[in-house]
């Protein structure tokens, strides 16, 4: 059996119209203030439009880590040669590339890059090293992703792929295409042994449909993790408790939630439920405690941020990164620390590197990480059923409750003692008529917090 993770670089996704999508939920949290700062050195890789995915993997086989990248806009696909940082281009083509990777496709002992290509309905292949162009695909409408593996066990990398309206995976080196699901819009794409047969099965985040799901091979079996976590833009499958099981990390934008699953029963932890437009992520031991850490980003935070296992204490890293949408650990020194690259659209349209993060987190004293919260529900409006989540500073008595539109209490959701951290409850309105309502959040320690919410029949 293959390494799986041997032709899967680590990379992330965005989504182009997450601004107005924010406005139009209501969704205004801020991290800022809650997280200590992480002082590293930060580097600006290179300029880049509107950069979509990250992968850092040695392109040109010369010993030093690349950083491969890819535009939505006009910026087309380059990667940013160690250790000066040269800027080489792939494909100057004004299409929405949503991801690349690199992968020796056909097996010359050459590194080769692949895109997902999303108006041109595309998978392609760039031979390495001179970069020449082959069409995959030109029929997986809308893709989105697209992600290297062994699948069946010979000496040629396979790819899976998702797109606007279905999951599949090409059979190298022929390219023979199988529809793994022909009614799912995949998007994030994680490879892994989900059930410890051997097999590489995937986990997907699907993001309208707001699910996180992982298929079973041989026959690809669907099962759902979560079907709640508001437009999932980035899974990770990863033995994140390291008890011999992969469970699966996920960000939901529209919920500003960072969440871990734990397998088998697929139990969800919140990591962080206030990372505004939670986007990109990775998982790596930071500061070599034998702990696996996680790293993410918020795309309206303009923030990367490493949170500690196994408590999740979060570590903002210093410098505002405008638009971030990707991060990935890598020592790119070759000091035997990690860093941390991370990728940011909009006015920002950069590469950075923030070098050895995790010697300024080992040294600096943890702060308190949370304040108190009432947090806006999600999805609001709703029928019938909507999510409240609160954080609380410090350990106190909590009351959440609702209320009618004159002040009357028509339900309690939560009463009664609570330690510091995130929280979330569900409220499910059947029995209650369409209109507005308000929640509150009461404590012992003096904070109080109204909020409206609209239930639409």
């Amino acid at each position: 059996m293959k390494n799986l993770n041997l032709v899967v670089p680590k990379t992330s996704a965005i989504y182009s119209g997450k601004r107005t999508c924010i406005v139009f939920f209501s969704i205004f949290v801020m991290l800022a203030g809650i997280a200590p700062s992480v002082s590293g050195q930060f580097i600006t890789i290179g300029n880049f439009n509107d950069p979509t995915c990250l992968a850092v993997i040695d392109l040109d086989g010369d010993g030093d880590p690349d950083v491969l990248t890819a535009s939505k806009t006009n910026g087309g696909v380059v990667w940013f040669e160690a250790p000066q940082w040269t800027r080489n281009v792939i494909e100057n083509n004004p299409a929405i590339i949503w991801s690349a990777q690199a992968a020796d496709l056909d097996s010359d002992d050459t590194l080769d890059v692949v895109t997902a290509t999303f108006d041109l309905n595309s998978i392609t292949w760039y031979k390495g090293p001179d970069w020449t162009r082959f069409y995959i695909d030109q029929d997986l409408e809308g893709a989105l992703y697209v992600a290297p593996a062994y699948i069946n066990n010979d000496d040629y990398p396979d790819l899976f792929a998702t797109g606007f309206k279905e999951i599949v995976w090409y059979e190298g080196p022929s390219w023979n295409k199988h529809v793994i699901d022909p009614n799912m819009q995949g998007y994030v794409i994680s490879v892994a042994d989900m059930d410890g047969d051997e097999d590489p099965d995937i986990a997907i985040a699907t993001w309208d449909s707001n699910k996180v799901i992982w298929y079973e091979s041989p026959g690809w079996t669907r099962h759902v993790v979560d079907d709640s976590l508001g437009w999932v833009a980035y899974v990770k499958a990863v033995d994140l408790d390291q008890d011999g099981d992969t469970d699966i990390v996920a960000t939901g934008c529209a919920v500003n939630d960072l969440v871990w699953y734990e397998a088998p029963a697929w139990n969800k932890h919140y990591i962080d439920s206030g990372l505004g437009w939670a986007y990109g992520l990775d998982v790596a031991d930071f500061d070599k405690d034998g702990i696996l850490d996680v790293a993410a980003v918020g795309n309206v935070e303009d923030i990367v941020v490493i949170y500690k296992g196994p408590d999740w204490t979060p570590y903002k890293i210093n410098g505002l990164l405008d638009g971030a949408v990707a991060v990935q650990a890598a020592d790119l020194d070759g000091d035997d620390t990690l860093d941390v690259v991370a990728a940011a659209e909009e006015t920002a349209d950069r590469i950075v590197w923030y070098k050895n993060p995790v010697t300024a987190l080992q040294e600096m004293q943890s702060a308190p990480p949370y304040t108190f919260e009432l947090q806006q529900n999600f999805p609001n409006p709703f029928n019938p059923k909507t999510v409240i989540g609160w954080q609380m500073a410090v350990g106190s008595e909590v009351d959440v409750s609702i209320y009618d539109i004159l002040g009357q209490k028509v339900a309690t959701l939560v009463s009664g003692y609570k330690p510091a951290g995130i929280y979330k409850v569900e409220w499910d309105g059947s029995g209650f008529a369409s209109g507005i309502y308000l929640y509150k959040m009461q404590t012992d320690k003096g904070f109080a917090q109204t909020r409206k919410l609209i239930l639409l029949k």
